[in-house]
């Protein structure tokens, strides 16, 4: 029974232990994960600004707005001229997401 006991206590130690660690790296403002070896993952995409359409030369899709909505096809629209596009790199799968800050830097351009 003093055997079980002890390692009850063990166990609650331990807890308590990691409950304060995660405590303190959040409270420091560092991810959960800090001390694993993960690196900030960049997606690279092209971006044509003319006709706001995003290529993934890594998965070979395109991401574009149809009616409305963000859809992905594994070739761009052929009613779009997508004109001279931008290498970027974003810290998404979705650059869509990305989209709002996107264009402030790559205002959209009317090709002629």
């Amino acid at each position: 029974m003093k055997v079980q006991e002890e390692s009850m206590k063990n166990k609650f130690k331990k807890l308590l232990y990691a409950f304060f660690v995660a405590v303190l790296l959040l409270s420091l403002g560092l991810p959960m994960n800090a001390g694993a070896k993960h690196k900030n993952k960049h997606y690279k995409y092209i971006y044509y600004p003319s006709s706001q359409v995003y290529y993934s030369p890594v998965v070979h899709r395109y991401y574009y707005m149809d009616n409305g909505a963000w859809i992905y096809r594994d070739s761009p629209p052929a009613t779009l001229r997508l004109g001279k596009g931008v290498s970027i790199e974003l810290g998404g799968s979705t650059p869509y997401v990305y989209h709002p800050t996107v264009i402030q830097q790559y205002p959209v351009v009317v090709v002629p």
